[in-house]
This record gives C-alpha cells, sequence and structure tokens, in this order.
C-alpha cells in the first residue's frame, strides 16, 4: 500500500529560493515518450492574431536528440496551403516555426544547447508581427535572459503585421506534433500559459530572486488570456489538462496516468522548493543520463520516463552498466527506493551511493573498483554488501543481508550527517536493523556507518536486460520512511554557505577602458582582480591586489603568462580591445601577522582573508630557509598561486589533486606560466614536502628560483583557495577519449573553470559563462599565453550541478588525469537548468 513520506523536521528549507514573492508551483506533469502522451484541443474561432505570449517551465532529458515538440497547432500537409505554430527541441536546441499559406512565415533556430537534465528550465516566446523592427517580432528568453541574435543559427522573421499560427477551429498538441514530424517530448512540463492577444516579455512570469540571484517562477497577473487562453498547472489527477485561466479552454489528457505507482505521471517535481507539509516539494532527484556508461563506453545506458527508469535495452551484449543520480547528499537525512526488474536473475546488481567519478576506460567488471573506487552498495548476489576501493579496487563479498531479484523492491535511508547508510528488501531493514533505531540513530545494524563526502544515489547492472525505476518521493513511496528521513529533492538540501556566490567570486566583460572600473564595482569588496585582454594577441595577463595595490589601480601587477618581476610587468595598460576581468573578495581588511609573538607560522606575512569563501591573499619575504606563512582561512588551502614580485621566475601553483604517481602533490610543482606537466620529486620544490594546514603553508629555499618559495630576500605573493561547498570545487577527472566525456559534479554551476592535464604537457585553459553565456562553452583564454580567446571546437557544458566534457582530446586524453579550479554562479540548490 502507498504511503505518503511525514518527514518531520526539515533541514535546509529556504523561502527564498521560491522567489521573493513565496510563489509555488505544486505540480509537474511527465511525458515518457514510451507511452505517446500528449494533451490536445481545438481551438475556437479566430484568425490567429498577431500577438502571442507562451510561459512554460520545462525538465528535459538530452540523451533524446530527436525532435521533442512542446506545442504545436494547425495542420501539416507539407507544400502550400498548410498552416502550423510550434515550438520544439530538436537535438537538444531550441526552434520556433510558424507556416503557411497567408500566414507569418518564420524560422528561429537556436544554438543554444539545452543539455541539462539536472534542473529546470524556463522558456518565454513572443510573437508580435505589429513591430517594426524584424527581430522584435518573435523573441525567446531562457531563464529570463532574452536571447540575443548572435544565439541563433538563423532567423527567418515573419513579416510585419503578419497573422501568425493558426486559423480557427485548428487541433492544438502539448507533447506531440498534431501532423508531420514525429517527436514525443521525454521530460516534464510545468506551469503552461498562454496568452492569446498580447505580447509579453518573461517578467511578466518570473523574477531575479533578491537572495540568491537567480531566476524564479512569479504569479501571473498580467491581465487577459484572450479568447483562446490558457493556464495549465496540472495539479487536478482527475483532470491533467484542466485550464485554470478561467476561460474553460481545457485540454483532454491522452495516454498519461495518475494511478499510484511507478507509471504516475502527476509528480510533485517543481522549479519552486516549499514546506508541503509532507516529503517536501522541489526540484527532484532523477538519474542523470550525463554521468552513466558501461566500464567500456560512456553513455550508452538507456534512461526514460523522466530519467527515474534506466537499463531494459535488450542489448546482448553484456557490460557494467553505471549511472548516478542527479544531487548529492553531504548533509542531512535522506530516503529512495529501487524498483529491480528484469527476465535474468542475476548476481551482478548494486545499489547504493557514490563519493567519486566513474573513470572511462577501465576494463571488465572484474575491476569495478577501479573506476568506482569510493561507492558503498548493496549486491544481489547472497545480498552481500561491497565497497570496491575498500579493497584495493579488488570486490570482496562480506555478509550483509538478504539477496534481492527481479521485482523486488530496495530502499536506502542515508544518513549523511553520520555517514551511515541502511538497506532495506521489499520493507525489511537488512541486518536486522529496525526502523525504530534508524530513526534515533542507532548504527549498530547498518551497512556502515562513518563514511564522509558528497555522496550521489548510484546503481549498475550486469544483464542489459535489466532495470531500475526509482523514486526519490517525487510520487508517494511504498513503504514508510523512518522518521525524520525525507525525499531528495532541492528543498531538503541544506542551505548552501553562500547563496548567492557573486558576493565573493564575479566576472565582467567591458571595453578596454572601462574594465578596470567595472571590475571593481563587482563582488562585496574586489580584492584580487586578474583582467585580459580577450580580442588581441599578445597581450599579457595583469593580476593585481589590495595589499600590494593599496588603491586598486592596477599597479603594481604581475603577468601569470610570463616570470615577470612587477618592474618588468610596469604599469597597468588598460586592453585595447574588449577586456574580461574574473574578480574575488578577500575580505574586510589587511592582518599583519608577527610570527614570533602570534606563534602561527615561522615567517612574518600579511594576509587579507574571507574565510567564508575560503579565499586569501599572503604577502611575505623569504627568508632563504624552509618555514611556514598563515593564510588566516582557517581551512587546509586546495590550491595556491605563489609568485616572486621581485624576482624573475615562474609561478608556481599547489594543487591538491595534482599527485603523480608515488609523489604527493606537496612534493611536486606546476608553473602557470609554462605548460609544462606535473614534475620532480622530493624536498626539491616550493612546499618544503609538507601539506598546508588549517593555519600555514610551508615554503623551501631551492636554490632555483623557479622551484622555490622562500629566497633571502625576495617578496612573495600567494593566493590560496579552500573549498567551501556549493561556491568552489578543486578536483580531478580522468580523460575517456570519448566525445561523450566525463560528467564532473561540482555541486553548483560553474561560472569559472580553469584546467591543467597533470600527465602531460598541455596549456592552462579558462573556461567562463560570461564570455560564453550558453551551452556549448568553447571560448578559451591561456594564462600561459597572452594570445585572444579562441575557440578550437573543444567544447565544455556548464550544467547547474556541474561539467560535461564534450570532445573527444585535448582535456579528454584516454587515461589523462586532469586538475581544475571552478567557481560557482549559483549552488546547485537554487540552480536553473543552463
Amino acid at each position: 500500500m502507498s504511503v505518503l513520506n511525514d518527514t518531520g523536521i526539515r533541514a535546509g528549507a529556504s523561502a527564498a529560493a521560491g522567489g521573493d514573492s513565496g510563489y509555488q508551483i505544486e505540480k509537474s506533469l511527465r511525458f515518457n515518450p514510451g507511452d505517446t502522451p500528449y494533451l490536445q484541443r481545438t481551438f475556437d474561432d479566430g484568425d490567429g492574431g498577431t500577438k502571442h505570449t507562451f510561459s512554460v517551465w520545462v525538465k528535459t532529458n538530452p540523451a533524446t536528440t530527436t525532435r521533442q515538440n512542446i506545442f504545436t497547432c494547425g495542420p501539416y500537409s507539407g507544400g502550400t496551403g498548410f498552416r502550423v505554430l510550434e515550438f520544439h527541441i530538436s537535438g537538444n536546441e531550441f526552434v520556433i516555426s510558424t507556416y503557411g499559406t497567408g500566414h507569418g512565415l518564420c524560422d528561429q533556430y537556436s544554438l543554444v544547447e539545452l543539455r541539462d537534465p539536472s534542473a529546470w528550465y524556463h522558456f518565454v516566446v513572443t510573437f508580435d508581427s505589429t513591430e517594426s523592427t524584424d527581430v522584435d517580432r518573435v523573441k525567446f528568453w531562457i531563464n529570463g535572459s532574452l536571447q540575443p541574435a548572435s544565439s541563433f543559427s538563423s532567423r527567418t522573421h515573419p513579416a510585419e503585421d503578419s497573422v501568425l499560427g493558426w486559423d480557427d477551429n485548428d487541433v492544438g498538441r502539448i507533447g506531440e506534433r498534431t501532423t508531420g514530424y514525429t517527436g514525443v517530448l521525454d521530460g516534464y512540463l510545468a506551469e503552461f500559459h498562454y496568452i492569446d492577444g498580447t505580447a509579453l516579455d518573461a517578467d511578466s512570469f518570473g523574477e531575479t530572486n533578491a537572495t540568491t540571484g537567480q531566476w524564479v517562477p512569479i504569479e501571473y497577473t498580467g491581465g487577459s488570456y484572450g479568447t483562446n487562453g490558457f493556464y495549465l498547472k496540472f495539479d487536478n489527477a482527475s483532470d491533467l489538462g484542466e485550464d485554470s485561466s478561467g476561460n474553460g479552454n481545457d485540454w483532454t489528457a491522452n495516454n498519461f496516468s495518475t494511478t499510484a505507482g511507478a507509471d504516475n505521471d502527476q509528480l510533485t517535481d517543481s522549479p519552486t522548493p516549499f514546506d508541503d507539509e509532507g516529503n517536501g516539494t522541489g526540484n527532484y532527484c532523477t538519474m542523470n543520463p550525463l554521468d552513466n556508461g558501461t566500464i567500456l563506453n560512456p553513455g550508452v545506458c538507456p534512461v526514460s520516463n523522466g530519467n527515474l527508469e534506466v537499463g531494459g535495452s535488450g542489448s546482448t551484449s553484456y557490460y557494467a552498466f553505471i549511472i548516478h543520480g542527479t544531487q548529492a547528499m553531504s548533509s542531512g537525512k535522506y530516503y529512495w527506493e529501487v524498483l529491480f526488474e528484469g527476465t535474468t536473475a542475476s548476481y551482478r546488481n548494486w545499489i547504493g551511493i557514490n563519493s567519486g567519478p566513474t573513470d572511462g576506460d577501465t576494463a571488465g567488471v572484474e575491476n569495478f573498483g577501479e573506476a568506482w573506487p569510493e561507492a558503498y552498495t548493496y549486491h544481489s548476489n547472497v545480498g552481500a554488501k561491497i565497497n570496491f576501493g575498500q579493497h584495493g579496487g579488488n570486490a570482496v563479498v562480506q555478509s550483509y543481508g538478504n539477496s534481492y531479484r527481479p521485482d523486488d523492491l530496495i530502499s536506502v535511508a542515508f544518513d549523511a550527517d553520520t555517514g551511515t547508510i541502511w538497506f532495506a528488501k521489499n520493507g525489511v531493514w537488512q541486518n536486522s536493523a529496525t526502523t525504530s533505531e534508524i530513526a534515533t540513530g542507532t548504527t549498530t545494524n547498518a551497512a556502515w556507518t562513518g563514511l564522509s563526502g558528497a555522496f550521489r544515489p548510484v546503481v549498475a547492472w550486469y544483464f542489459p536486460d535489466h532495470k531500475y525505476t526509482l523514486n526519490f518521493g517525487q510520487r508517494a513511496f511504498e513503504y514508510t520512511p523512518p522518521t525524520g528521513f525525507k525525499g531528495l529533492n532541492t528543498y531538503n538540501l541544506p542551505d548552501p554557505t553562500i547563496a548567492d556566490p557573486s558576493t565573493h567570486f564575479d566576472i565582467a566583460i567591458d571595453d578596454g577602458d572601462d574594465i578596470l572600473t567595472t571590475a571593481l564595482d563587482l563582488t562585496d569588496g574586489a580584492d584580487f582582480v586578474w583582467i585580459k585582454d580577450k580580442d588581441n594577441d599578445s597581450i599579457d595577463h595583469q593580476l593585481f591586489n589590495r595589499i600590494n595595490d593599496s588603491d586598486m589601480n592596477g599597479t603594481p601587477n604581475l603577468a601569470c603568462n610570463d616570470d615577470y618581476t612587477e618592474t618588468e610587468a610596469g604599469t597597468y595598460a588598460a586592453p585595447t580591445g574588449d577586456g574580461v576581468a574574473w574578480v574575488w573578495n578577500a575580505g574586510d581588511a589587511n592582518v599583519t601577522n608577527d610570527a614570533s609573538a602570534t606563534g602561527v607560522g615561522s615567517i612574518d606575512s600579511t594576509y587579507r582573508a574571507n574565510p567564508t569563501a575560503g579565499f586569501s591573499i599572503v604577502s611575505y619575504t623569504g627568508t632563504g630557509s624552509a618555514g611556514t606563512v598563515a593564510h588566516g582561512l582557517n581551512a587546509a588551502p586546495q590550491l595556491i598561486l605563489l609568485k616572486d614580485r621581485d624576482a624573475t621566475a615562474d609561478w608556481k601553483v599547489l594543487h591538491h589533486k595534482a599527485n603523480d604517481g608515488s609523489d604527493a602533490y606537496y612534493q611536486n610543482v606546476f608553473h602557470l606560466n609554462t605548460d609544462e606537466s606535473f614534475t620532480g620529486t622530493g624536498n626539491n620544490y616550493p612546499w618544503n614536502a609538507t601539506a598546508p594546514t588549517s593555519t600555514v603553508f610551508s615554503v623551501n629555499e631551492t636554490g632555483d628560483a623557479d622551484r622555490s618559495g622562500s629566497t633571502s630576500g625576495t617578496d612573495y605573493v600567494a593566493y590560496c583557495w579552500s573549498e567551501v561547498e556549493g561556491y568552489s570545487k578543486f578536483g580531478s577527472y580522468t580523460g575517456n577519449g570519448d566525445a561523450d566525456g566525463p560528467f564532473v559534479y561540482c555541486g553548483f554551476k560553474p561560472n569559472y573553470l580553469l584546467f591543467k592535464s597533470v600527465s602531460t604537457t598541455s596549456h592552462w585553459v579558462i573556461y567562463d559563462s560570461k564570455r560564453n553565456a550558453y551551452n556549448e562553452v568553447d571560448l578559451q583564454l591561456l594564462t600561459n599565453h597572452g594570445n585572444a580567446e579562441a575557440s578550437f571546437s573543444r567544447p565544455v557544458d556548464f550544467l547547474s550541478n556541474g561539467f560535461k566534457i564534450r570532445f573527444s582530446a585535448y582535456l579528454n586524453i584516454s587515461d589523462d588525469t586532469y586538475i581544475f579550479a571552478a567557481f560557482a554562479e549559483s549552488p546547485f540548490k537554487y540552480s536553473n537548468a543552463r
């Protein structure tokens, strides 16, 4: 019997995430192509008019690259004498079209790649043929941003004052085309408005949240919907197409189910997180089609039914299929259910959690652990529990509970606060655990406890006919969760430390004369500014900070593309072309640390620290001996950029994921101004073969300025960062050599990414979301060159919860290790799809 999850106290609730108005969208409607679902109605008499506005929230499956129809109206018969108005997603790009004899002809093909399955998009399409300027007659907004002409591959505009779309008594469909080209929507719709006879902007349906800086829904209060207008909330289970505009323009629902269970298409997955006095409502976890594959081949796991069904391919090839959820858990208590189906009674099935990536080219299921080292799973064979990484990559069977087979339902309860996980089979908690002891936090009979990290749900299997159906709380659970455990959605995720990252890191683009002034207006204090002329070659980067340049006029500065001293770098020079500025906030004041008086470190220093954002600037003078320097972060730095200010020497880089064989990351060095690979061993490097601590980092004198951090009398500046969940990430990934490259979970939508190969000679590459406002992101700047920005067809997708490599070489060479630094535009809890 299905029951609702009453979860009690909810951590991480944030009214701001749902909009300043507190507006709530209660339901969404799932479209599963396998069911051929659609909504249909016949429009009343009329000539189509010259003005129309559509607004809808969409959550999609980018694995479906064929046409996904959102809205169509009018017959399609080819040639002349036909008419249709439609907008759809084709090849992950948005297309707006009207056709017809005597009607306004237009085609608008967007270049924006809509490949983010982990959050919601807001689309607004406006037609207004009365506009005198042709480019204003069709407008398209994504998440409140009006798409510029540069975001379209081609545009044909309707003639001025032409009648758009349909005539009287035309049939309209949502989720499928009326006639002609086929293509069913694969995803979810919510809050669908059509305003007949009025052309409106996106701000009639949404607003920028004052706390998070993200686009959120608001109640439409703009007046009449017009003759054929409608408002679909999908909140009436007995009438999914009920019109709530007051017009009574209801739609007939076809091939949807509202019956309790896995086939129920009316779900609580919503772009607005709020307390529904049950399980909480928000953007729910699904399985991630961008983070799936086999040990040998990425991206081949079938994903369907709103990304909640995986597997069941019918293939005869046997691989180790792996797929992760879209959301990670680092604190809080969560519950979800997994129905295992298939015709083969297999012992090779895994259900659990994983805090690491699934790396590419490891061969064979026996080497599963090498690709999956941080997974904790319940195995179908005799109910074993397996942590692959715990045994050096070799899966060792550990006794736990009962085996499970097709048609068994597995429940997972995960207490991320204590790192404890339990599994149930058909409502019976394994290893003699009880619901009451799970609720009170008794860990005696748990599968594991004491786990740490950000874990995502994961399933894996070997036989291709096997299928998993997951439920994270979008619909009623089959069994009652332990008290205090809740579904996995953005309402229940904890509030991030930093709600609006732009107060601590931001990016500016402006003409060269104005870029410095624009940069200094960013964040709550522009304390470290990095400027590059993005239009011209052979122009140095310019980096300066508020300790060494108290007036922040750009002098003195250093060039990260060379080994110059401050004197050699010279005074600030405004870019002659457009400039880009990356800006960090380092707190409110400089702190002078007398090491002998404070006992912190052994070398005196001045630092300016912003522990909330994990960033500090440190200035000190080398002593000619090994020593330690205070950084002010209260956490160990995971990325340090170190430069001699008055000595010609390379930039030194410490990155905590840059291990090279047996040498720890602090036993080696990168140079930010060169393309060298990660080289060297032992103490002959600037970090004195010592890891940073929460108070100091270590430096050494080696006799080589390019590898020293404490040359006597030399002034140094160090930029230090430590990770802040939801704001910054300093990690690594392994290339798979495939155009369907690695997905990297960050827990936020990136604003800035810096990449470097550990394994091979390669450039330091910077991507950001201001120079590429939409996917694909492919405009590169190099820290070790003064070149202008350029695209080399090496795209990356920035996503609501991380990023995905979209090419098969360069930053994705098979088996090469890459380090990265990422800073957020928005924490995932508040992110829209990108």
